[in-house]
């Protein structure tokens, strides 16, 4: 008979190889998609081969309301897809995508193992991965999504790694390296970098000791709450005055976010769920708490039919296995790493909703699809909490 360890291994195979077949049959259902972002990265991955890759000549030689430095890592990778494939670089991008998705499903599932060593909550993971939307939905687009998922996923397992052991410096400094990787992929990974590196500067001060782990943890989380309610307060000011922004950097960016706001938007081309032009400092704060409760909505009144009943089903169910899993995480009784995996899951979505909350939210929630795998590991968690309190109640 197999040990529950090698029930739990052939569950990820299992998993792994479904998730493959799925997204696959998805991707070639769905067919090639591009929009104007990939006009734009085309042209950029184009200028960055003509200035030999020197991201310097790039600076001088894009404009955009956000410095293309921050796009460097996407742009090369868009720039090498060129080279190779050259005008076919949207397809073979479609099947990195695919094999970054895969990645991810195989790193998730393995991780839920590492830490559970339970096949049923492998295969609730795995059956998770096919309601995920803003996971599957992005693999057929010539965009930089599903790369960006599976970066920021690798950065998520490997602090939960080295968090554990954040006294040992050589870790320490590759994580670091890791997260600058992550943040000059694209502007989306800032707040992916910032976790990570708060959370290894913090690391030592929490202790290892659970209890005093879980309790200094308590007072950090009240700071930061009282950090984002004055930046929320700022931010309101800002957008109902641009002119406020004191540096010449990032000025446009300022001024096309306030020019979003002042119009009441709360997501992109989703237009019956804007506000009426904000009058006041909260008017403005009651855009962005719509903004932030709309990042977190599984559904928009909108959205097609299967991607609200995925959605409808999918989201509610992970989010009660989020809290069980977090729960059991917090307290200290699943070891170290899984507190960690805890941490990090709700830093990383509390961080990234804030920071496009600030914005606008896109109308699929691409931005909070790196969000999803770590929340999808907890989930893991959780369901192996459930397995063994009904196990205890059936003996």
């Amino acid at each position: 008979m197999a040990t529950r360890d090698e029930s739990a291994r052939r569950a990820v195979r299992m998993g792994t190889a479904l998730v493959a077949a799925g997204y696959a049959v998805a991707a070639v259902a769905i067919g090639l998609r591009t929009n104007d972002d990939t006009v734009l990265f085309d042209a950029w991955g184009a200028a960055l081969r003509g200035c030999g890759f020197d991201y310097g000549c790039l600076g001088r030689e894009t404009r955009f309301v956000v410095p293309t430095f921050f796009y460097a890592g996407w742009i090369t990778v868009v720039a090498l897809l060129q080279s190779v494939a050259g005008d076919g670089w949207r397809t073979a991008l479609v099947g990195l995508n695919w094999l970054a998705m895969v990645a991810v499903a195989a790193g998730v599932l393995e991780l839920v193992r590492r830490l559970t060593s339970s096949a049923l909550a492998v295969g609730i993971t795995a059956a998770l991965f096919f309601l995920a939307g803003e996971l599957w939905l992005w693999v057929p687009y010539a965009l930089s999504d599903s790369t960006f998922v599976a970066l920021s996923f690798g950065l998520f397992a490997a602090a939960a790694r080295t968090l554990p052991a954040a006294g040992r410096r050589t870790r320490g400094v590759a994580l670091l390296g890791f997260a600058a990787l992550v943040a000059l992929y694209r502007p989306g990974g800032l707040p992916n970098a910032f976790v990570v590196v708060a959370s290894l500067a913090l690391a030592p001060l929490l202790g290892a000791d659970a209890a005093t782990r879980w309790r200094r943890a308590q007072a950090v989380v009240g700071l930061q709450v009282a950090g984002v309610m004055m930046l929320v307060i700022a931010h309101a000011m800002l957008m109902r005055d641009p002119s406020l922004w004191p540096l010449r950097a990032l000025a446009p960016w300022i001024q096309s976010l306030s020019d979003d706001a002042r119009a009441g938007q709360v997501m992109f081309h989703r237009p019956e769920l804007d506000h009426p032009p904000p009058a006041s400092i909260g008017d403005h704060l009651r855009l962005t708490a719509a903004k932030l409760q709309r990042f977190v909505a599984p559904t928009a009144p909108s959205l097609r039919f299967e991607r609200k009943l995925l959605a409808g089903f999918g989201w509610p169910v992970l989010w009660v296995l989020v809290t069980v899993g977090l729960w059991a995480a917090a307290r200290g009784g699943l070891g170290d790493r899984a507190w960690w995996v805890g941490w990090l899951a709700v830093q990383l979505f509390c961080c990234v909703a804030l920071f496009h909350g600030l914005q606008v939210v896109d109308r699929d929630w691409r931005y909070r699809a790196p969000c999803v795998p770590p929340l999808l590991v907890l989930a893991g968690l959780g369901a192996a909490q459930l397995e063994a309190r009904l196990a205890r109640r059936g003996t």
